[in-house]
């Protein structure tokens, strides 16, 4: 083996290895988009419930001591089912309009890359394989910092979570007499 064949063998096993990796991310990433988009489902639907349950009841039974705590509750409750509908359906739209972008890229990187390979292997001269090394780390980096891209609008979860707990407690409480 020459030095140009053993540095085309490392240049395949690190990409072998990035291709690993990055599969593995992406698996790990979809997964968690996946639990979190199912749990803001269940605090919609749970939210929902509620509240269809309990408008029935405002004004028919003893067991509301406090009606302002129950519509507080209410109103709480309501920002979970709005705002997680509306979270879900525009981070849903965002993803379906940018799939085929995505995908060009995709298929013009790897155009790129082989095209890189084939007029490597045609003319293997020493300035074409620098060219060749340059050219697949600007395109892995360039494929890092598009799979990195995540949205900056912080976490969903949390005015969700808070909205929904601090909407059943106000609830609980407007059965009480403790004020």
């Amino acid at each position: 083996m020459n030095e140009k064949e053993i540095l085309l063998n490392i240049i395949k096993d690190r990409e072998d290895l990035e291709e690993t990796m990055w599969r593995d991310y992406i698996w790990g990433m979809d997964e968690n988009i996946k639990q979190q988009r199912s749990l803001i489902k269940h605090f919609i639907l749970i939210s929902s419930g509620i509240i269809g349950f309990t408008i029935p009841m405002f004004g028919r039974t003893n067991l509301i001591k406090n009606p302002v705590f129950l519509i507080g509750g209410l109103v709480l409750l309501l920002i979970v089912v709005l705002y997680g509908f509306f979270y879900l359906t525009r981070i849903l739209k965002n993803e379906n309009e940018g799939l085929e972008k995505v995908h060009k890229e995709f298929l013009d990187l790897l155009d790129f890359s082989e095209n890189s390979h084939r007029k490597f292997l045609s003319d293997s001269t020493d300035e074409n394989f620098k060219k060749l090394q340059e050219k697949s780390l600007e395109a892995i980096e360039k494929s890092k910092s598009f799979l990195g891209k995540e949205e900056k609008t912080g976490n969903p979860l949390d005015l969700i979570f808070s909205s929904f707990f601090c909407g059943l407690i106000v609830i609980i409480l407007s059965l009480s007499n403790i004020w």
